[in-house]
């Protein structure tokens, strides 16, 4: 059984979907607490239970789950395919329809929260290699800069732009803006 710190949110749409979505964590062995807004705090997944959803309502799934801390898993009765096409692309970790999963909570969740990683990994690479990139427009405006004020080729101007930085103990993105700011 999983520890009340490691809970899941639920969000449902009437008590009948309340009842059968505590039976569902119960017989999975979480704990649960149902919601009305989800919250972006630490918990395994928030789970929006649902017969059907409208366009509008799958929008704003997609917009809070950017917020959330945790994968979050649409479980809907019925779902029409552009319903799930857009929750899909918006990167929804889990959209399951057709029913209630019952038994299969578990294997759903741990989809769910892979999915999660994945993403969160997708984003932070994509991060990483935006700076990179930035960081090389810096550097190559203040080679430019100093290749026209010193008049030397582009590889001297890079070779002393990396003198500088190793004798300070910057790194070169670092010492490239210090001279774009001289």
């Amino acid at each position: 059984m999983q520890s009340a710190s490691l809970s899941i949110q639920a969000r449902v749409t009437n008590n009948s979907e309340k009842i059968l979505t505590e039976i569902m964590l119960q017989e999975a062995g979480f704990t649960s607490r149902i919601v009305n807004l989800f919250r972006p705090q630490a918990c395994l997944a928030h789970i929006y239970v649902a017969s059907k959803i409208s366009a509008e309502e799958a929008q704003q799934l997609v917009q809070q789950q950017k917020q959330l801390q945790a994968p979050l898993m649409v479980i809907l009765k019925r779902a029409e395919e552009s319903i799930i096409a857009q929750l899909v692309s918006g990167n929804v970790p889990l959209v399951y329809a057709g029913g209630w999963p019952g038994q299969r909570f578990k294997q759903l969740l741990k989809v769910a929260q892979e999915r999660y990683r994945a993403q969160v990994k997708q984003r932070q690479q994509l991060l990483d290699s935006q700076k990179k990139i930035d960081q090389m427009g810096v550097i190559n405006q203040a080679k430019g800069k100093l290749m026209q004020q010193q008049q030397v080729s582009e590889a001297r101007a890079h070779a002393a732009l990396q003198r500088l930085a190793m004798s300070r103990g910057i790194s070169l993105a670092e010492i490239a803006r210090q001279v774009l700011q001289s």
